[in-house]
């Protein structure tokens, strides 16, 4: 009954195959969108991702169209787009079964995802060259290939491409006939894409369990994932997955003994396969037709068949073109060699420079360092000397100053006209202490408050005018009005000491003999030069 029901459905189904709703909305935009830039471009890879199986030829010119366009990008979207365009290019030549160039268009897309670092095309790369060694019957090439492919798949989080890889690895063991092994992996990539509702991916796991338990004799299970993948790859009109599941139906059938049935499906693929000249398809149709003329004992039907079949089969597998690949993969590996050679030279040349700097760098820098240590210290010396100088010559000029002043405070004459204004500071300072000159409180902190300054800056001024305090300033000043009064005999000494401020007689003897050299009595006696007034 259920063989039945899927032979009403593909009768019925089929000839109402309509174009993708999806598809025809692509193309629409890309029929608008004239520019060449990155947007036609995603339209483009969106169209080759969905049909590259089902319009092999028209896939390949829209490859070369985004192969041409992002060779005129200069970006990462370019190289990136370079990559893709390669991708669809190799599956046009892998649906068509030209091997060889399969792999030169992969090998191309692996060289530029290696130099851009970019991981899900690697996948991809990796993906395709299984999917040829396989082909090829390198079991062991194709799974290494498969393995890394969903390596980064899983890495990248990409769940789509892995549940390709699972598929890949389940195909490669089934043509192991390691059906355990291979149903394992099926299992495992129906239940990612069931995760992620990837309809084309999931007619393609139902198709390949179909056929892995027609390999089982498990005959009922084989049409009810048949009948499933029938259901989505009619739906989104992929022809070659049809084409696929219709050659291994035809196979179920043959192993049944349901004659009409497996021709008839045989048929439908055949048709299919010769529009999209899928020669691999073909050469599995052809020999599958000779099994089915074998079983109805129509020998020379079968041989016809094998030879067709053989023809497809010479086409896809030649010595030249194994030996294209083979070269192909080797040039790849050699290339690869050299470019690491390359790296490396020029890793060592970078090294040996950036050594040579900063050898050059190192000596360059001391040769500074020591020049500037002997310049510095040629300047320093100068700077000292010429420091000596100045300071010789204020040092003098000082002096001279503070002589001439301390002979005006203890004796000599400063009639000379003053004209510098340390001069007529001084000038000040001794107006003010003569104004004061009787009170004995009279302290440097009322002198600053009279001259209109700041203690401190008093001090310093005084000090660096006279060379001595304000406070000793004072004293002397007291003192030589005191000198002045006793060389004139206008009172008595201790009349004196209260005229010029000092309270207590025996310290104005002492500071008077400390200043004179003698005491004010003897200074009295002495009879000395006039000393002139202040004033």
């Amino acid at each position: 009954m259920r063989s039945f029901l899927v032979f009403i459905l593909s009768v019925i189904i089929f000839p109402l195959i309509a174009q993708n709703p999806l598809l025809d909305s692509l193309y629409t935009e890309l029929s608008k969108h004239t520019t060449e830039d990155t947007v036609r471009l995603k339209i483009i890879f969106n169209i080759c991702y969905r049909e590259y199986t089902s319009h092999p030829e028209r896939n390949k010119k829209l490859a070369e169209e985004a192969l041409r366009i992002s060779e005129n990008l200069n970006s990462i979207d370019g190289k990136k787009g370079v990559a893709l365009a390669n991708r669809y290019i190799s599956l046009y030549y892998w649906t068509t079964g030209d091997y060889a160039q399969a792999s030169k268009y992969a090998y191309r897309m692996l060289e530029i995802c290696e130099s851009i670092s970019y991981p899900k095309g690697l996948g991809q790369a990796y993906q395709l060259l299984g999917l040829i060694n396989e082909e090829e019957k390198d079991f062991e090439k194709a799974k290494d290939f498969y393995n890394k492919a969903v390596e980064i798949y899983l890495k990248s989080n990409s769940m789509r491409d892995v549940g390709y890889g699972y598929n890949s690895l389940g195909s490669l063991y089934m043509n192991k006939s390691d059906y355990k092994q291979a149903t394992e992996y099926f299992m495992k990539s129906l239940e990612v894409r069931l995760k992620i509702n990837d309809q084309d991916g999931l007619s393609q796991s139902y198709s390949n369990l179909a056929v892995v338990y027609t390999n089982q004799k498990e005959y009922h299970r084989a049409l009810d994932n048949f009948e499933k993948a029938l259901v989505v790859q009619t739906k989104l009109n992929n022809q070659f997955r049809l084409s696929v599941t219709f050659a291994n139906m035809g196979k179920l059938y043959t192993f049944v003994d349901d004659y009409s049935k497996a021709e008839y499906y045989l048929f439908k693929s055949e048709s299919i396969a010769k529009k999209l000249n899928q020669k691999k398809v073909l050469q599995d149709v052809y020999g599958k037709l000779s099994e089915l003329e074998k079983k109805k004992n129509r020998y020379a039907e079968a041989l016809r068949y094998t030879e067709q079949a053989t023809i497809y089969k010479d086409s896809l597998y030649t010595e030249e073109k194994a030996k294209q690949i083979a070269e192909i993969e080797t040039r790849y590996e050699t290339e690869k060699k050299d470019q690491k050679i390359i790296l490396l030279e020029r890793d060592k040349k970078i090294q040996l420079l950036w050594r040579n700097i900063a050898v050059a760098s190192l000596g360059l820098l001391t040769i500074l360092s020591v020049s500037f240590y002997f310049l510095q210290r040629y300047r320093n010396s100068k700077n000292r000397e010429i420091l000596n100088l100045k300071i010789d010559f204020l040092t003098t000029q000082h002096n001279e100053l503070s002589l001439k002043y301390k002979y005006a405070i203890t004796g000599g004459s400063i009639e000379t006209s003053i004209e510098s204004m340390d001069e007529r500071l001084l000038k000040k300072v001794i107006e003010v202490v003569e104004n004061n000159i009787a009170e004995p409180s009279f302290s440097v902190e009322k002198m600053a408050y009279e001259l209109g300054m700041s203690r401190t800056n008093m001090h310093r001024k005084i000090k660096a005018i006279t060379g001595f305090p304000p406070s000793e300033l004072i004293r002397s000043i007291r003192l030589r009005k005191a000198a002045f009064l006793l060389a004139n005999k206008v009172d008595s000494i201790s009349q004196i000491s209260l005229l010029v401020g000092f309270e207590d007689h025996s310290y104005f003897s002492k500071a008077f003999k400390k200043q004179f050299g003698v005491s004010p009595s003897e200074y009295a006696q002495s009879k000395p030069e006039e000393i002139g007034d202040l004033n």
